[in-house]
């Protein structure tokens, strides 16, 4: 392929017969001074992926794979929302916010690793059922689920998970129980669950024996059962019961929390009491109010009922004053409109006379913008005619190299 044929006829490397596959093809495309990822130069470049950079984070995933991220993302957002509004609602209630930095507490991502756990658990807990169940029958270890033939003509069966239990078995202290239960978390869980759904339910009924009227001594003390429960599940896990004691310190500390959580409990009913007392104070005070006023009101009619012959005359005094004062206030409001009316065309005038101002000032400034804009379209117009006149120029000049190289070429 003739890299300078197309420059020579037209003017133009490319055109409607251009090809990529011819220049890769090209014997001298190495010496084409151009470059493009649709024919590249070097052995570099060969067997790579040269749009590498354009392509996205997932792009080597599959749709269900980039949909999982998705939902995993989704949920991820989801709970630290809701850690946000469990933290928020303990503050509010003056409970201590749960330490969100503890690596125990973060629930495992990974669907694959949770369920080969979840299997892991079940199958320990079936073997443990097994085992109690051999021992109500007489049996122990694995001779509660198989039996074993001691007949000389029969040898034992091994089995590899038996094995490990009989090592693990023969390790143990004597006085230790061979088969320690194992609660999942999840009993302790639903316990706590139903600890929740008792509370709304107990402010549903309360709510609905006081006619709708909030109890807020009663509501204020479910609602921090329910935190509390909440935080409960929050933060368990897998509860293995051993027979190793807990130290003096973990026992301590397990107390002091529990006895701070306590105190702040009572505390915040003692502080919901006190309020109580104070409305219920003052509620009282009101009705001895309404009382003292009514007493008055009472007595306020008796004198008038005493002195009722003058009362009426000044009474009738006092109308047809009102009436004058009534009629007096009429007029002002009217005078009053009218001014203000006057006052809002005045406003408008002046609003309409700024508003013609502004816009002629706009106007004044889109001219000359619109001047300058001229000014400057002229200049860049003087520009590119005398940097089209120079690349003239250039052009003709290789044109003239070109034909006294190929004169040349020719000649020799």
């Amino acid at each position: 392929m003739d890299l300078l044929q197309s420059v020579r006829k037209s003017g133009s490397r490319g055109g409607v017969n251009f090809s990529w596959d011819a220049v890769k093809t090209d014997t001298q495309r190495e010496n084409y001074l151009g470059h493009s990822l649709m024919a590249p130069v070097g052995r570099w470049q060969k067997g790579k992926d040269l749009n590498w950079y354009a392509k996205a984070d997932d792009a080597d995933k599959t749709p269900e794979e980039r949909a999982e991220l998705a939902r995993t993302a989704r949920k991820e957002e989801l709970r630290k929302v809701k850690e946000a509004e469990e933290d928020a609602m303990a503050k509010a209630l003056g409970l201590p916010v749960p330490d969100r930095e503890n690596a125990n507490l973060v629930p495992i991502e990974d669907a694959v690793s949770q369920k080969k756990i979840n299997e892991a658990l079940r199958e320990v807990l079936k073997d443990e059922e097994e085992d109690e169940e051999g021992a109500k029958l007489g049996l122990k270890g694995t001779d509660a689920r198989r039996s074993r033939s001691r007949s000389r003509g029969h040898e034992r069966e091994r089995r590899p998970a038996e094995d490990r239990r009989r090592e693990k078995r023969k390790h143990r202290s004597p006085n230790m129980n061979p088969n320690p239960p194992i609660t999942p978390g999840n009993e302790w869980k639903n316990a706590l669950r139903a600890i929740i759904v008792r509370c709304e339910e107990t402010i549903v009924k309360s709510r609905v024996q006081n006619g709708g009227v909030a109890d807020r001594d009663l509501e204020v003390c479910e609602n921090a059962i329910k935190v509390v429960c909440q935080q409960e599940i929050e933060n368990v896990l897998v509860f293995i019961t051993t027979q190793v004691p807990a130290s003096q310190e973990r026992t301590t500390e397990g107390i002091r929390v529990a006895t701070a959580k306590y105190e702040a409990a009572l505390e915040m009913r003692r502080q919901e009491v006190e309020r109580v007392e104070k409305e219920r104070a003052a509620e009282q005070m009101r009705a001895e109010k309404r009382v003292f006023e009514d007493m008055l009101a009472s007595e306020v009619q008796k004198f008038k009922d005493r002195y009722h012959p003058i009362m009426a005359t000044n009474e009738i005094k006092l109308k047809e004053h009102d009436e004058q004062i009534e009629r007096l206030r009429d007029e002002q409001k009217k005078s009053d409109t009218e001014h203000t009316q006057l006052s809002e065309i005045h406003q408008r005038v002046l609003a309409d006379h700024h508003r013609i101002t502004s816009e002629n000032l706009l106007l004044v400034s889109e001219k000359e913008q619109l001047k300058d804009d001229y000014h400057t379209l002229v200049s860049e117009h003087q520009q590119l005619v005398d940097e089209h006149r120079l690349l003239q120029q250039h052009y003709w000049h290789s044109e003239q190299q070109l034909a006294d190289l190929q004169l040349q070429g020719e000649m020799e």
